[in-house]
């Protein structure tokens, strides 16, 4: 078969069957990869079965099975039904074939004997349909004939590689995992110094090695990757300190080279704190390289990266997710003395599971006395602790709220300054085009989803004037609702008097979505009755009862005249408390890209940048810095200093100081 010229850099294989089976042996499941290649030539045997004779070339399926390739596709929910045994039969089939074509590119010493040629696999994008056999590169390979150890500049982007800092310019990237110049470590390998000779001599090694067939290639550490420095935080030393410990890959950037998209993988809306906040604890002046001054010592797990591909767990921490824990914090006690000094009582670790830390102590009781760091505050002791764990915002999609929100008065756009004065004029008038509006999921058919209180909502009110309640999963009484794109739903939550902001199955961002649009959040979670309560974003900081509205679910028969009932003079109020409030839940980092954009970080600090306007020094007064200085006061009461008050009142341009009184918060 001829080798067509033609783009392959995204027909490369994900990992091979020996790193997958190392993950098995760490309990961690990659369930989302689809395929695997034995590149070593030693046979791969399922567990109980003797191992057969060893394989002569990669793809070789031993048992004859299919099954090694791990369901070689599945069928996607516009395929016809397609029964196991069907399914099965193709994965044999899928499998024959590659094993055939792996022999034949051995033979003809094709693809540099780094890959295998072949027809596109059944899961190949549709634009590639059609274009016949091709190199398909085992990992870290690249181009047509698999002889590049870089992608081609035109297709890097989606390729993997993208390393925390751009592995701060002292090594290469390959499979979103840091290849550090001798002498440095750590994901970013911002540690050490370069060791020009170490590098030297390693490269050689590596160079001699890589004439071999499947060898795993290695890039020259360039000169200036021997020089390279590290930027230094500038003033003195703030505060708080926070030491972070350097984690053995398997905890955290491991699952990030198997991720399976490729891309930006440390952007997940919604469930990437764990991620960011490791990257920019990394470079902030609050780190400190000496772990004896440390108020607190940060744990970098990257749990979020495995609620599906390695079956963590999503809603809480499955059994997987308790083992790897146990096996971290046994780690950490084992490496370093600083655990045991307090039980682990200043140790910082961040769970964004949809119901947060449940059962995880029960689960892993060296969690006991941690500081668990979860957007879910449901207040119970096997769930959030006030006092010892910390309620953050989700990560949010913070340049759609940006360029939709009417706080921006000062921005560049007119748009936005249309929104502001439109704003400020209707919380003179008192001027709403909805009472109450509530957007999203209802799922009446699941009772402890929200507590209920959606399902109540909308079963009594869904016909009321002024209300306006759209189940966007189709369950709702008047049939299904058309899916609003974002600009619609945000323009609806700025023409609400109250937008109902109930929880999810855990967390909800309805809270933080109302703030971020001028709409005064009506939180109804707490239970007297069922002694259920629920902690929003930075309870110990923010006084919510300054910017939100608060009633239980046992007003809900009442709700209406209830929310007819509530004065003008405080419902402008709360609009007032909005505008100084809403910089603090979000994540205004400059380093908090868009999710879902393939972007570099230099492009995502721009865009953020842009979409702050004239106020970008908010970035200093965001979700970020409200989590940083929960930790400083809290450092302050364990040394027996009384925090001074606490100003939630940002300065943004939309917050008038003068007519927002400051509630003590100490």
């Amino acid at each position: 078969m001829a080798l067509a010229e033609r783009e392959s850099a995204h027909l490369e294989f994900p990992p091979t069957c020996e790193c997958l089976m190392e993950c098995h042996a760490l309990n961690l499941r990659v369930v989302y990869v689809d395929n695997c290649v034995n590149v070593s030539g030693k046979p791969l045997a399922p567990r109980g079965k003797d191992p057969p004779a060893p394989a002569s070339h990669p793809f070789e399926d031993p048992f004859g099975d299919g099954r090694w390739l791990r369901q070689a596709y599945f069928p996607s929910r516009r395929d016809p039904p397609v029964s196991a045994a069907a399914l099965l039969a193709r994965n044999r089939e899928l499998g024959a074939r590659l094993s055939a074509n792996a022999s034949a590119t051995v033979r003809a010493n094709r693809c540099s004997g780094r890959g295998i040629l072949t027809d596109l696999m059944p899961w190949a994008p549709p634009r590639y349909k059609g274009r016949g056999p091709a190199c398909h590169c085992f990992p870290g390979w690249y181009g047509v004939r698999c002889d590049l150890t870089e992608p081609p500049q035109e297709v890097s982007r989606l390729s993997k590689v993208s390393c925390v800092h751009d592995c701060s310019g002292r090594g290469f990237c390959r499979l979103n995992f840091c290849h550090c110049v001798p002498g440095t470590w750590g994901v970013d390998c911002s540690s050490g110094a370069p060791d020009a000779d170490a590098a030297a001599a390693a490269m050689a090694r590596a160079h001699a090695q890589s004439s071999s067939r499947g060898a795993w290639p290695i890039s020259n550490w360039s000169r200036g990757m021997m020089r390279q420095g590290l930027p230094r935080p500038i003033g003195p030393p703030p505060a708080l300190r926070i030491y972070v410990y350097d984690l053995p890959p398997r905890f955290n950037i491991w699952l990030a080279s198997h991720f399976r998209e490729p891309g930006r993988w440390d952007q997940s809306y919604l469930y990437s704190a764990d991620l960011k906040m490791h990257r920019w604890l990394l470079r902030s002046p609050h780190r400190t390289l000496d772990p004896e001054e440390a108020d607190f010592f940060f744990i970098p797990a990257y749990l979020s990266l495995g609620f599906y591909d390695f079956e963590l767990g999503l809603y809480w921490l499955a059994q997987r997710g308790a083992a790897m824990m146990r096996e971290l914090l046994a780690y950490v006690q084992s490496a370093w003395p600083y655990f045991a000094r307090r039980k682990g009582a200043d140790h910082v670790l961040v769970m964004t599971n949809d119901k947060g830390a449940t059962f995880i102590r029960w689960s892993v009781p060296q969690l006991e006395k941690v500081v668990l760091v979860t957007q879910w505050g449901w207040k119970k002791s096997h769930i959030h602790r006030p006092g010892q764990d910390v309620v953050v915002p989700p990560m949010l999609k913070v340049d759609k709220l940006l360029h939709e929100s009417p706080f921006l008065r000062h921005s560049q756009s007119a748009e936005a300054s249309a929104r502001a004065s439109a704003f400020a004029a209707d919380n003179d008038r008192g001027a709403w085009r909805y009472l109450l509006s509530f957007v999203g999921s209802v799922r009446f058919h699941t009772p402890g989803y929200s507590f209920g209180v959606r399902q109540k909502i909308f079963r009594q009110y869904n016909a009321t004037e002024g209300f306006l309640l759209r189940d966007l999963r189709g369950d709702s009484t008047h049939g299904v609702h058309k899916k609003l794109e974002p600009a619609e739903y945000l323009a609806v939550l700025q023409q609400s008097k109250f937008c109902l902001a109930p929880s999810g199955m855990g967390f909800s961002t309805r809270v933080y979505e109302s703030i971020a649009q001028g709409c005064v959040p009506l939180i109804i979670q707490d239970d007297p009755t069922t002694n259920t309560s629920v902690d929003s974003a930075y309870a110990e900081l923010l006084p919510y009862d300054r910017f939100s509205l608060r009633l239980y679910q046992s007003d809900i028969p009442r709700l209406e005249s209830l929310l007819r009932a509530v004065p003008l003079s405080r419902w402008r109020q709360l609009r007032k408390g909005l505008a100084c409030v809403w910089s603090r839940i979000l994540w205004l980092h400059p380093d908090n890209e868009a999710p879902g954009a393939q972007v570099s970080v230099e492009e995502s600090k721009r865009a953020t940048t842009t979409s702050l306007g004239r106020e970008s020094g908010l970035e200093e007064h965001d979700a970020w810095h409200a989590l940083l200085e929960t930790l400083r006061r809290r450092a302050l009461l364990r040394r027996g200093v009384k925090p001074p008050v606490f100003d939630w009142r940002s300065p943004a341009a939309s917050c008038d100081r003068g007519t927002v009184p400051l509630a003590l918060h100490t």
